[in-house]
């Protein structure tokens, strides 16, 4: 049997750290700066009015992985929860960002994003 944190044969990267974070792993941070960041961050600027100074600030750097075989899909679910107040359509009060680091096929993805959620 394939036990996992987040269901079988899946895990966090998160919460492999007290941190519930990867932040402190120099590869983690090099990703995320170097590659994923000069992709993404124009888009942040325009979603958080960028500016001379960001808009928004990075809280974690989590992730998870699945096993393979895994013949389930994680169940639905919500990665961040905001109060009704500040649940505002823009700026959003929080943004979820996933990035995949293999191909898409019809065994493995996409992730299901619902909107309102």
């Amino acid at each position: 049997e394939k036990r996992g944190n987040r269901g079988p044969g899946r895990y966090s990267f998160g919460i492999a750290s007290s941190s519930n974070s990867m932040l402190h792993e120099p590869a983690w941070v090099k990703f995320l700066l170097d590659n994923a960041g000069t992709q993404l961050r124009p888009l942040l600027d325009r979603i958080f009015e960028g500016g001379e100074r960001p808009g928004f600030t990075c809280l974690g750097g989590g992730g998870d992985f699945v096993l393979g075989g895994v013949p389930s899909q994680q169940e639905l679910h919500s990665d961040i929860n905001v109060a009704k107040a500040q649940n505002v359509l823009r700026p959003p009060p929080l943004l979820s960002v996933n990035f995949c680091v293999q191909d898409l096929t019809e065994m493995n993805g996409p992730t299901r994003i619902v909107p309102g959620s």
